[in-house]
């Protein structure tokens, strides 16, 4: 479509697409230019390479988040409820996760930046709550994120957030979960995945979940109800069984929180994704369509016949 209406336009292709399936973004697409990974400053110079006559650009460096422009919030649709990025990228590297593919390293910003950038939302966009969709938004009890809620708490706490995509459960401590409840976080999602010990070591993360009871206990001591506190667990992994699942489940539920079981999705460029091909025999590579987790756990032979629906009625019935 776009070279219908723009022959003459050089076509560039980034994102998560074109970094994590780039063979297929050239055989499907054929654009001209195919821009892996973070792709700030990339595009600058791809432009300034290939644009007539002059083009003056200011070079980005995304090594220092501190040094890229803000958003352009007025221009969102999302200004009751944005998106506010504190770090980029993971120090860790799950097996099933890309994050170590699509981002060069893991560094954050600087904690007062933040707390400005959502200070002036709340001022100027009317902002009533934010949400984080770092892939490792807790550092520590002394880290950024710490800092972050600090200067929140100084401001008032103005907004509501949130937590979407999973924190870590082992830097949440007492201090912590007491600074998360005064800062305004109200939504808070724990990236636990299995209570399976064997399973967790297979996935490349932390075998030990003493620390998640304790995160859990800090949290309901600082005043987060079960419904607040949403905890991830992945299913239909290869090799997984169905009562693997279930003793997950009921580890949460012990715990106080909410389970909150996600179809596992075959990512490529992973441990797991050459364990899902060679297991599932689907054609992973030549269909991205197929990574979709929606997709993936209805055509693996071992989760088509309805085990994601069978988990998720245990964990509510349990509740």
């Amino acid at each position: 479509r776009l070279r219908a209406l723009f022959p003459s336009v050089p076509l560039a292709v980034g994102g998560v697409y074109a970094t994590l399936c780039p063979d297929h973004a050239r055989r499907v697409l054929a654009p001209d230019y195919l821009v892996a990974g973070e792709g700030e400053n990339d595009l600058l110079a791809l432009a300034a390479a290939i644009a007539p006559g002059r083009f003056d650009a200011t070079p980005l460096d995304p090594a220092r988040l501190d040094d890229l422009p803000a958003p352009a919030w007025d221009l969102s649709a999302m200004r009751s409820w944005p998106a506010v990025a504190a770090s980029r990228g993971c120090p860790m590297r799950c097996a099933y996760c890309a994050s170590g593919r699509l981002y060069r390293a893991y560094r954050r910003r600087d904690p007062g930046r933040v707390a400005e950038e959502i200070l002036r939302l709340a001022r100027d966009q009317g902002a009533t709550d934010v949400a984080f969709y770092d892939d490792a938004l807790i550092d520590g009890p002394a880290g950024s994120f710490a800092r972050l809620l600090d200067h929140l708490i100084e401001a008032g706490a103005p907004v509501r957030l949130h937590t979407p995509n999973g924190v870590a459960f082992a830097h949440i401590d007492e201090p912590m979960a007491q600074r998360m409840r005064a800062a305004g976080v109200q939504t808070v999602r724990i990236s636990l995945e299995s209570a399976d010990p064997g399973r967790l070591a297979g996935l490349n993360r932390p075998a030990d979940i003493g620390p998640f009871d304790r995160a859990m206990q800090a949290l309901r001591r600082a005043g987060y109800s079960s419904g607040q506190i949403g905890v991830y667990l992945l299913a239909a992994l290869p090799g997984q069984s169905e009562d693997e699942v279930r003793r997950s489940i009921d580890r949460v539920l012990d715990a106080g929180g909410t389970p909150l079981v996600g179809e596992y999705s075959p990512i490529p460029g992973t441990p797991e994704f050459d364990h899902a091909r060679a297991d599932s025999g689907l054609p992973l590579d030549d269909e991205p369509l197929l990574h979709n987790n929606s997709v993936f756990h209805r055509l693996a032979p071992w989760s088509r016949d309805g085990l994601i629906d069978r988990l998720r009625r245990y964990s509510k019935r349990q509740a």
